[in-house]
C-alpha cells in the first residue's frame, strides 16, 4: 500500500492545492471553538475591548499566515 506522502506526490498541483485547502480549512474549524470560548471567558473577565480586539486581530492573522504558508 502506497503511503499518504507518495499518494500525494501524484496528484496533479491543483488536486494538492485543493488536498491542502481542506486540510487547512479542517484544521480552523477543529480550532474555531476553542478560540471562541476563549473569547467570550475574555469577556466574562472584563478585559478591556481595545486588548481583547487587539489579540484577537493578531490570532486571525496568525491563522492566516498558518494557512497560507
Amino acid at each position: 500500500m502506497l503511503s499518504h506522502h507518495l499518494v500525494l506526490q501524484a496528484l496533479p498541483i491543483g488536486s494538492l492545492l485543493a488536498v491542502r485547502a481542506s486540510a487547512a480549512h479542517q484544521n480552523a474549524l477543529e480550532s474555531l471553538p476553542v478560540f471562541a470560548a476563549a473569547v467570550l471567558m475574555a469577556r466574562v473577565q472584563k478585559v478591556p475591548p481595545t486588548q481583547l480586539t487587539s489579540l484577537t486581530a493578531r490570532y486571525l492573522v496568525l491563522r492566516l499566515l498558518y494557512t497560507v504558508l
